[in-house]
């Protein structure tokens, strides 16, 4: 095929239409410039963007928003909307408006070619993905983290901030505080100086001391850190002033200082009231109150706040997986800890049961929404490839030829990266199984040879010393017939006596090592067996009712003679002090509870021997080591009711 040149006219036709697009092009890339004013005005309205409400905030980055397109400073107009899209995220609680300003942002940086701010773009949507979907915000953190340098001061301190929170959610104490200690010198060098991100900064450091590290002194010194930059403008504005007056009410509720914790919750309640008008966001606050009148035993005050948040719920479509889960998750407990205070356990037990069904369905609706949200994701992608494939088949075949092979080995690299990425989560899945499997038997041969050697100490007890203990209680009894002398009768005697107790006491621990008897029947019938007889011995009266319900409950060897010596010390207490005709023993079974009584009709414990007494403290430590309680009662004769959880007294078993 011959090729022909292009004719003179067609040559200079294609002159001046290259010279057209030349100047069209620079033109478009042909800045303004802006005036001096202009910039004091946008530098100002950025300024006043961290210290102002959310609405008033929204209305600022709009003006941003308006200055910046009309100067064409594209930069700060993707800023805008990137700082608007966190105002929806976290102020205004909207994931969906925030994505779509993120989306816009994006949009037009690949527009306008600004490549550079694809680090600020990829932090924003890490910081609205944060909660909602946790894998997509570390996935575009990790897209940040490298480029920290291209970020401008307020979003480098951000970005660590973020880093700091995925490493706080692994529960990686260290690597959090450290994200966080980075942080912060970032955002002290921000001018003019950012008073709420330092505060936020430090109430993370204070949730990682108090929840993860449990150091309450270092948490407290966090909060007094950020209490010490809330100004009266902050608490009218700044968002982290709230977060540190919850936290810091929380705080003092677990620590149980209800007046302490009452001054920063009501400080927060004020605050959420101001900041939000939605119905329910007011009632947050309830619940904690709820928690302080609890505390201090004010029952009906509790009830009062936690019906009102409950009438809250029942009205409300929590169809937003993200909807104060949280709070929601409080609201429940303490309604079971109310209730279960009141002693009302069928309401208690039906709040846990709310609880249950409130997380399940929540979890689902979150993972449906995210489902969702992938779906939408994708189709929005092929959507647009199919737009852009269109136009582009419209300019230049050749130029799609090269995007459907850019696309092809896009789509082999994330491929690859998918198969790689399950490959090691597979891998690191399977190591995690073999190293779980590896404990568990290391557990199981560990309680195989703790058995082995109860089995054999118990033997040895029972063959040796036991049988050495009754022929010297036998020779013991032949000595003292053989003898004439009072006197050395009644020393023979003495030691037939002490023998016998002896050789009971060597029963006893043969019986607490014997692992056959490890539950619980087995334990109530040989406090039953022992206090017939001890009762008989000492020539005393005896009523005896021992349970005969959940005989099988597996226990520890040493739980069973924490319990045993606790009531054996209270018999020998009966006998020695209280002068007593008559004993009551009886062992009973609540749901959860196993309550063991013992009452006598002798002249009763004065109150002042509560407080001393080695017997007293040893039947303290037993029983509260059991997790459960011992008191003394004064009721014709003294009464002790020892009640122990049967969830602490049960054998742990190998998971």
């Amino acid at each position: 095929m011959q090729l022909h040149s292009p004719k003179p006219g067609t040559r200079l036709i294609l002159f001046f239409t290259c010279c057209f697009l030349l100047i069209v092009q620079q033109a478009c890339h042909t800045k303004q410039v802006l005036p001096p004013a202009i910039r004091h005005q946008l530098d100002s309205l950025k300024t006043l963007s961290f210290g102002v409400p959310p609405d008033s905030e929204l209305a600022v980055q709009e003006q941003v928003t308006r200055i910046a397109r009309q100067y064409q400073l594209t930069d700060e107009q993707i800023r805008s909307y990137c700082r608007t899209a966190y105002i929806y995220k976290w102020s205004k609680m909207d994931f969906e408006r925030a994505k779509k300003m993120l989306d816009s942002a994006s949009i037009l940086m690949k527009q306008t070619g600004r490549t550079k701010m694809w680090s600020t773009i990829n932090l924003y949507y890490s910081s609205i993905y944060f909660t909602h979907m946790d894998s997509m915000s570390q996935y575009y953190l990790e897209q940040v983290l490298p480029k920290l340098d291209e970020l401008d001061p307020f979003d480098k301190s951000m970005a660590l901030c973020s880093a700091g929170n995925i490493q706080k959610l692994r529960k990686n104490s260290s690597g959090a505080l450290a994200y966080y200690a980075r942080s912060l010198n970032e955002a002290k060098k921000i001018r003019p100086r950012n008073l709420n991100a330092e505060i936020g900064l430090y109430n993370n450091r204070a949730l990682v001391y108090y929840y993860q590290l449990r150091d309450t002194l270092a948490a407290l010194r966090e909060y007094r850190r950020a209490l010490a930059l809330v100004t009266d403008s902050l608490e009218k504005t700044g968002e982290n002033a709230e977060y540190i007056y919850y936290n810091l009410g929380r705080y003092y509720i677990d620590l149980k200082q209800p007046d302490s914790a009452l001054r920063y919750i009501q400080k927060h309640a004020a605050m959420t009231k101001a900041r939000y008008s939605g119905k329910g966001m007011p009632l947050l606050p309830n619940i904690y109150f709820a928690q302080i009148a609890l505390l201090k035993n004010e029952y009906k005050k509790a009830d009062t706040l936690l019906t009102a948040f409950g009438r809250f719920l029942d009205t409300s479509n929590l169809s937003d997986p993200t909807f104060a889960y949280d709070y929601i998750d409080t609201y429940y407990e303490t309604l079971y800890k109310l209730k279960k205070a009141e002693g009302n356990m069928t309401l208690a037990l039906k709040a846990l049961e709310d609880q249950k069904k409130f997380s399940n369905r929540t979890i689902q609706k979150k993972e449906n929404a995210q489902l969702a949200q992938s779906e939408q994701t994708l189709e929005k992608k092929r959507m647009e490839a199919a737009l852009a494939e269109q136009g582009k088949k419209a300019a230049n075949s050749r130029l799609i030829y090269s995007v459907v092979i850019f696309l092809l080995l896009l789509i082999i690299a994330a491929s690859l990266v998918i198969f790689f990425r399950n490959k090691k989560r597979l891998e690191e899945q399977k190591l995690k199984a073999l190293q779980q499997a590896l404990e568990i038997e290391k557990k199981e041969l560990l309680l195989q040879a703790e058995t082995t050697e109860r089995k054999r100490i118990a033997q040895e007890f029972h063959d040796e010393l036991g049988g050495v203990v009754t022929i010297i209680s036998m020779a013991a009894g032949a000595l003292g017939r053989q003898q004439k002398d009072t006197a050395d009768r009644d020393l023979a005697d003495v030691l037939q006596r002490n023998s016998k107790k002896l050789n009971m006491q060597i029963n006893e621990i043969v019986w607490s090592l014997n692992d056959k008897n490890d539950d619980l029947g087995s334990l109530l019938a040989y406090m039953q067996r022992y206090t017939t007889q001890f009762l008989s011995d000492a020539g005393l009266a005896g009523s005896i009712h021992f349970t005969r319900e959940l005989v099988e409950l597996p226990i520890e060897g040493y739980k069973r003679r924490y319990l045993f010596q606790s009531v054996k010390e209270c018999l020998n207490n009966i006998v020695k002090h209280a002068g007593a005709t008559e004993v009551e023993c009886s062992a009973a079974l609540t749901p959860g509870i196993l309550t063991i009584t013992i009452a006598d009709n002798g002249k009763g414990m004065p109150i002042e021997h509560l407080t001393k007494g080695n017997g007293l403290d040893n039947i303290r430590t037993n029983i509260q080591a059991l997790g459960g309680s011992v008191r003394w009662e004064q009721h014709a004769g003294t009464r002790v009711v020892i009640t122990v959880p049967l969830k602490a007294l049960a054998r742990e078993q190998v998971a």
